[in-house]
């Protein structure tokens, strides 16, 4: 744009300043007329090489541009992966908690959406099947308000010789929402342990 201008303003300087020293003959068109028609030709001329230039030009950096964001889509989308694993964008898991003989766990959810949710829990062994213990359900599907907890799963005193290694998965089913709308935990009760789900 500022080429342009320079442009013009070169163009009239010279058509002035060569209207001032030519010579007006008395008919027909003035050798002055010609230059100025001349002079605008050529600053047309001029105008239409930069727009066209500068078009081109601009339309090839909108076109790297496109194509950068795209290429940048792809490595969100490939990082969100790698970082929520596949299947995983709607589950939270706790980590592992011990649970002795004379012991209480319990897995907690809460929902921290503005509407009621769907919410699958399952309270896992160490290796992570469902939790097998006589009396233990080991999976429970909730509807959960908004703003509300729940401990749908609780493992109490399981008796026996040795502790049980355990963790608990939340999953949310309500279609269109995601792990973000919910919270949760693992607690052992007598060792006052709580252990938040990522």
């Amino acid at each position: 744009m500022i080429r342009i201008l320079v442009l013009i303003g070169i163009a009239f300087w010279t058509i002035a300043l060569e209207g001032l020293a030519a010579p007006h003959p008395a008919s027909g068109a003035s050798p002055t007329d010609q230059q100025i028609l001349s002079a605008v030709s050529s600053l047309q001329n001029s105008i239409n090489n930069l727009t066209s230039g500068a078009i081109t030009d601009l339309q090839s950096q909108i076109t790297a541009l496109q194509n950068g964001l795209n290429t940048l889509q792809a490595r969100v989308t490939t990082l969100q992966s790698l970082l929520v694993g596949p299947g995983l964008s709607s589950a939270r898991i706790t980590p592992e908690i011990a649970v002795g003989p004379d012991e209480n766990a319990g897995c907690t959810v809460i929902n921290v959406s503005s509407v009621t949710l769907d919410v699958r829990t399952d309270m896992l062994s160490f290796d992570g099947a469902l939790l097998n213990e006589p009396g233990v359900t080991a999976t429970s599907t909730d509807s959960i308000l908004p703003g509300h907890a729940e401990v749908p799963i609780g493992l109490n005193q399981p008796g026996g010789s040795f502790q049980r290694r355990i963790h608990c998965r939340f999953t949310v089913l309500t279609s269109g929402r995601s792990r973000s709308d919910i919270r949760g935990q693992v607690e052992n009760v007598q060792r006052e342990i709580v252990l938040p789900a990522e």
